[in-house]
């Protein structure tokens, strides 16, 4: 009788040794899983509240940057935009190619760079990233969080130049999605405005992509006020197709615009709805 107690005894610690064994091991996988450590599960620790609120955007009688007036609704972003390790992380899983070794115009300093020459550490944003890429990101992270596309692509957008500088890559928008985005220029102002965003001492970053095309015709009232020089200037400028960009840099309520095919030396930072928080 003693002797098959033992048995069981040694039974036992066997079968709960191998127990703890598996769940130690499936405590290293979520550990070392990129998915796990930064999942919608700690959403706050990323992103920042903002309440919407009618915004003044343009500058008065400026054809390329008009003055008008935007209401945005309660959204939350990213306080810091998306650092060079996040985009490794997305590289590593996604197994995306990226081109760490490609030239990269700095408008600011009027000369081309190395992209990885330009990477001071691990922490600061990443730049050389072009719109469309920016969008996938962001899909990347809605799939990985369980959450509805923001963006359909029709095709997944790669490096470009501009050989292919009037191609458009085709993508919709689904308004209604649960998940990521990049943030509209008015968003992007309102979270300046509140001090809810923040910038890494980042060289060479010269702004941030915003989601929306860089249209003037809809906030302007009459193009009587304006020159013929500028009337011809906003006739060409609705048939490209930039993209808003925004710099810390800049006056709040002066922008940029590029090229969404692009990699330009700018970064950018993430967006979600949010639903307006009870008072």
């Amino acid at each position: 009788m003693q002797i098959m107690n033992i048995m069981d005894l040694n039974q036992n610690l066997r079968t709960n040794n191998f127990f703890y064994l598996k769940f130690y091991f499936l405590i290293m996988i979520l550990l070392l899983n990129s998915n796990f450590l930064r999942s919608s599960e700690n959403l706050d620790n990323y992103f920042k509240y903002v309440k919407g609120e009618t915004v003044k955007m343009g500058v008065e009688n400026l054809c390329d940057n008009p003055f008008h007036i935007e209401n945005v609704k309660d959204f939350v972003i990213m306080e810091n935009a998306v650092s060079v390790s996040e985009w490794k992380r997305f590289l590593e899983v996604s197994k995306y190619e990226f081109d760490w070794n490609k030239e990269i115009f700095l408008e600011e300093k009027w000369e081309k760079k190395i992209l990885k020459d330009c990477i001071k550490s691990d922490n600061a944003s990443i730049i050389g990233i072009s719109w469309y890429q920016a969008a996938f990101y962001c899909n990347w992270c809605s799939e990985r969080d369980g959450l509805s596309k923001y963006y359909k692509f029709t095709s997944v957008p790669k490096d470009s130049y501009p050989s292919n500088y009037e191609q458009k890559i085709s993508v919709r928008l689904n308004k209604n999605a649960s998940g990521y985005r990049l943030p509209t220029s008015a968003e992007w102002q309102l979270a300046k405005k509140s001090n809810v965003i923040k910038i890494y001492d980042n060289t060479y970053s010269e702004g941030e992509w915003c989601d929306d095309f860089a249209t003037v015709k809809p906030f302007i009232e009459s193009l009587s006020s304006y020159s013929d020089m500028d009337k011809m200037f906003i006739e060409s400028f609705e048939e490209h197709f930039w993209k808003i960009t925004r710099s810390f840099k800049l006056g709040l309520q002066e922008r940029r615009y590029g090229n969404p095919k692009i990699d330009y030396p700018i970064s950018f930072r993430m967006v979600k709805n949010q639903k307006q928080k009870k008072k």
